[in-house]
């Protein structure tokens, strides 16, 4: 989904990357938040097309079922997605965060995301 031929080599360069995958991404969101503020745009964007067909329709659906972890982790395997590696926005929290992770900043810092840590605020004055 890249808009420049050079984003989108460096999406394929980091195909084991489940950050890039943008089912991975929504599947791990609070919906309800979600659409709160970005109902519309996601809709714009991918939702009108999504509910086009059945295939789209399941989709959407299986994204807002929370799934355990062990599930989680095998569903993703079966595509060869081995890191989740992203990318911060530096001007937003891009919201609400359910599960403990390990952070690690550009220059290496590393810590702990505690368990629902994160509320999607915006750090533009």
């Amino acid at each position: 989904m890249a808009n420049l031929a050079r984003r989108q080599q460096r999406c394929n360069d980091m195909a084991s990357n489940a950050a890039i995958i943008l089912e991975d991404n929504l599947s791990n969101i609070a919906w309800n938040t979600f659409t709160l503020c970005w109902d519309d745009a996601f809709d714009i964007a991918f939702g009108i097309e999504l509910r086009r067909s059945t295939t789209g329709i399941i989709f959407l659906q299986n994204l807002t079922t929370i799934k355990s972890v062990s599930r989680e982790v095998s569903y993703w395997k079966q595509f060869n997605l081995t890191s989740y590696t992203f990318k911060w926005q530096n001007y937003k929290y891009i919201g609400h965060i359910r599960f403990p992770m390990i952070m690690e900043s550009a220059i290496r810092l590393r810590y702990r995301q505690p368990k629902e840590s994160i509320v999607g605020v915006s750090k533009v004055h």
